[in-house]
C-alpha cells in the first residue's frame, strides 16, 4: 500500500513536477507539501466516514456537565470527526444506523472538548486521525493526492486555473472513492446528516 511519500509523489506527478526523495528536501514543493500535508489529510478525513478510519469506543463521562444537558463526555483525542453518538455497548450497536442527538462542546470549566448530550452510558463511532497511510484505501490515496496537488498549484504556482482543474479532479476522484467504500458495508455508512450534529 501507498506510502506518505507515495502519495506526496503522486500529488507531484498530478502536477507534472519531479518526486522528491525526502520532505525535508530543501525547495518550494517539499516546504508546501509540509505546511499543507496535515490539513489536507484531515480534510479529506472529514469528507466521508472512511470504513478503514472508523473507530467505536465507549465515552468517559466528565464529572460536570455545562447547563442545558445531563452527561458531557470526553472527545476522544484522536477523533477528527465524530459521526455518531450510540447506547454503550459497542458490540450490540455495530452497524446500527440510530443515532442519539449531541453537541461538540466544551466541559463546564471550559478546560477541554467535550460532547453533550442527555445519553447515559455513550459510545461514539468517529472518524480517527491515527491511520498509518499504509492502511489507507487505494481510492481514497488518489482524492488525497488531488487535494494535495490542489494546494501546490495555488501555492507555488499561484495558477487559480490549476487549481481549480486539481479541486475538480479531487472532487471526482472522492466521488469515486466514497462510492466504493460505502460497498464494502453490508450497512451503508450513509453521509451523516444535520440533525445527528445538533441537539
Amino acid at each position: 500500500m501507498a506510502s506518505k511519500m507515495d502519495i506526496i509523489n503522486l500529488a507531484l506527478a498530478n502536477l507534472s513536477r519531479e518526486p522528491l526523495q525526502s520532505l525535508s528536501e530543501s525547495n518550494p514543493e517539499a516546504f508546501q507539501l509540509r505546511v499543507h500535508w496535515d490539513t489536507a489529510l484531515a480534510a479529506t478525513l472529514r469528507d466521508h466516514p472512511w470504513g478503514f478510519a472508523m473507530r467505536r469506543r465507549e465515552l468517559a463521562v466528565l464529572s460536570e456537565s455545562p447547563v442545558g444537558f445531563a452527561y458531557a463526555y470526553a472527545y476522544p483525542e484522536d477523533c477528527i470527526q465524530a459521526r455518531r453518538l450510540l447506547p454503550s455497548g459497542i458490540g450490540q450497536v455495530w452497524g446500527l444506523r440510530a443515532a442519539y442527538p449531541f453537541e461538540i462542546g466544551r466541559s463546564r470549566d471550559g478546560a477541554r472538548r467535550a460532547i453533550l448530550t442527555d445519553l447515559p452510558d455513550a459510545a461514539l463511532e468517529y472518524t480517527t486521525r491515527n491511520v498509518p497511510c499504509e492502511e489507507f484505501d487505494p481510492q481514497f490515496v488518489v482524492a488525497l493526492s488531488w487535494r494535495l496537488a490542489a494546494e501546490l498549484s495555488l501555492a507555488i504556482h499561484a495558477d487559480p486555473q490549476s487549481h481549480q482543474a486539481a479541486l475538480s479532479t479531487y472532487s471526482m476522484q472522492l466521488g469515486q472513492a466514497r462510492a466504493q467504500d460505502m460497498r464494502e458495508s453490508s450497512a451503508p455508512r450513509l453521509p451523516d446528516g444535520d440533525f445527528l450534529l445538533a441537539r
